[in-house]
């Protein structure tokens, strides 16, 4: 009965935050760009990095779209019905990780293409980093893309994202288990003891 109990309680960690926090290229977003990377969790929530240059009086309100795939679509392929999708609002000259997607549905260990594109209103754009700056934090489980292709496997880079874990409930299942195998191990003391 303990080993279903421990069995239960594994269900509902997590293993951590994808961030890829430096940028090193600044381009303006004009067309679909994109990261693809490698869930640990099953539920969190996405950002992109958004900078409108308010530094260079740039930057009115701009409306932008993201949208999550399942699998790797870094190749051009062409890109199916997306998981997760969202329109908003950049206040004007905003500069900053814009969490976009909340996700409850995905499979640790598969790989999903984020992508992001401009709709209308203001200018704004993304970075991206390299791996030839001494600041770069390239991350090893997917790359950028735009819809030209990808910085290619000599310089591969990254958009600048991050993918939070959210703290995911039990689900009933997973509670009456562990429930089962508390109350089986507190029944085997008492006859134990008694």
């Amino acid at each position: 009965m303990l080993a279903v109990a421990l069995l239960a309680v594994p269900l509902c960690g997590h293993a951590g935050e994808i961030l890829v926090d430096s940028g090193t290229t600044w381009n303006n977003l004009s067309f679909l760009r994109g990261q693809t990377f490698v869930a640990e969790d099953a539920a969190a929530a996405v950002a992109i990095y958004y900078d409108a240059l308010p530094e260079y009086g740039l930057g009115a309100p701009a409306t932008v779209s993201m949208a999550l795939y399942v699998g790797d679509y870094s190749d051009g392929t062409p890109l199916p019905a997306a998981l997760a999708s969202a329109q908003f609002e950049l206040a004007s000259g905003f500069a900053g990780f814009f969490d976009g997607l909340t996700v409850l549905n995905l499979v640790p260990g598969s790989t999903y293409t984020l992508t992001t594109d401009w709709v209308s209103g203001g200018f704004t754009g993304i970075w991206f980093a390299q791996p030839w700056t001494a600041f770069s934090d390239l991350y090893a489980g997917g790359q950028y893309f735009t819809q030209f292709g990808t910085c290619g496997p000599v310089f591969p880079c990254d958009l600048r994202f991050r993918v939070t874990p959210l703290a995911t409930v039990p689900e009933p299942g997973t509670l009456a288990l562990l429930g089962l195998g508390l109350a089986g191990l507190s029944l085997s003391r008492r006859r134990k003891g008694g």
